[in-house]
């Protein structure tokens, strides 16, 4: 559906004159950008559905954040990516219900956050032309990796309970992803 949707707006672009060549990098990056949109807003509406809007906010911004930067586990189509990105979302919420968990999720985001900071780039084998760019890359993932270390402990120590708790499923699933790409794709 989405790939349908880009070869309209980039034909549409082309015969405007805005698009002259490169067409297939138009269109990936269409698709991409159209992708990522209707699947955010699809994680968005499970977090409401589920009543946890502002869980489902955190889950999707550290997961995409990780993914993004220092990559991991990537499905091989726009439905198998949504669906493993729902059941993730719904294993995090699923966590979170369970109270008695709530104490061993810093024990849970500890060692995530060391994997995060170990395994700080996984390639997919479609993005190896990033490899000459990868000190860049790793330094950024090792940053945020830090930034969400440092946001844990902030929390940790207000007593922030839920933004913590959505923050160490969140970065424990990322670093689930990490290890199944590197596992996969090296």
């Amino acid at each position: 559906m989405t790939e349908q949707i880009s070869r309209r707006i980039i034909s549409y672009l082309k015969k405007k004159g805005i698009i002259i060549h490169d067409e297939d990098v138009y269109l990936y990056g269409c698709d991409a950008i159209i992708y990522t949109i209707v699947s955010t807003i699809g994680l968005l509406t499970i977090g409401f559905l589920c009543h946890r809007a502002i869980h489902g906010c955190v889950f999707i911004a550290i997961f995409y954040l990780n993914q993004s930067i220092g990559g991991g586990f990537h499905a091989n189509s726009h439905w198998k990516c949504f669906s493993v990105m729902s059941i993730a979302m719904l294993i995090s919420f699923g966590m979170m219900e369970i109270t008695e968990m709530h104490p061993c999720l810093s024990y849970i985001a500890i060692p995530s956050l060391f994997v995060l900071f170990l395994i700080p780039l996984v390639l997919h084998p479609n993005l190896q032309h990033l490899q000459s760019k990868s000190e860049a890359i790793i330094r950024k993932s090792r940053i945020a990796t830090a930034f969400q270390a440092a946001t844990l402990i902030i929390l940790s120590l207000l007593k922030i309970v839920t933004p913590f708790i959505a923050l160490s499923v969140s970065i424990t699933l990322s670093a689930i992803s990490r290890i199944i790409g590197y596992h996969l794709y090296r």
